[in-house]
């Protein structure tokens, strides 16, 4: 069952190429995503892959019930069929936008999940942070008061 829904997944996306199928991709990681252990369906492309999430099997249960994605390679790093994704220990699986498609006549959304190291992650986050105080002291320095009280710039 799992293996058919990828093949017509996969063979909905090759078909259509772009027509039926669009992404939005949010202008931050929206979230990090439960799932941290996923099984390749099908390759997209060197980069993309539709992956089954683990679910809420036993950790030694080769079943794999959870949510449906669309991964995202990071570090130039490829898929293979059947591969499975482990991202407990030093990465993380980002949501970072959706994809939208249908095949017949069902509509699919399923979220796109990008896969991040910890210490990137980190250093993204501090580096947004020293920005952020960069841009409020620049502020803070261009704001004056004037003699009504009135904030002038």
């Amino acid at each position: 069952m799992i293996k058919k829904f990828f093949v017509v997944v996969f063979f909905s996306l090759l078909v259509l190429g772009t027509k039926g199928q669009s992404f939005v991709w949010f202008n931050e990681p929206d979230e990090i995503f439960k799932e941290k252990i996923f099984q390749v369906g099908q390759i997209w492309s060197n980069k993309y892959a539709l992956a089954r999430g683990k679910g809420d099997a036993k950790r030694n249960s080769q079943d794999y019930y959870g949510q449906v994605v669309l991964l995202v390679a990071a570090d130039g790093s490829v898929f293979y069929d059947d591969q499975i994704v482990d991202l407990r220990g030093n990465k993380v699986p980002l949501v970072v936008g959706v994809l939208k498609f249908s095949y017949g006549k069902k509509k699919r959304t399923i979220p796109v999940v990008a896969i991040k190291k910890k210490e990137d992650l980190r250093k993204e986050k501090k580096a947004e942070k020293e920005k952020e105080k960069l841009n409020a002291k620049k502020e803070k320095q261009q704001t004056t008061k004037t003699k009504d009280g009135l904030l002038a710039y």
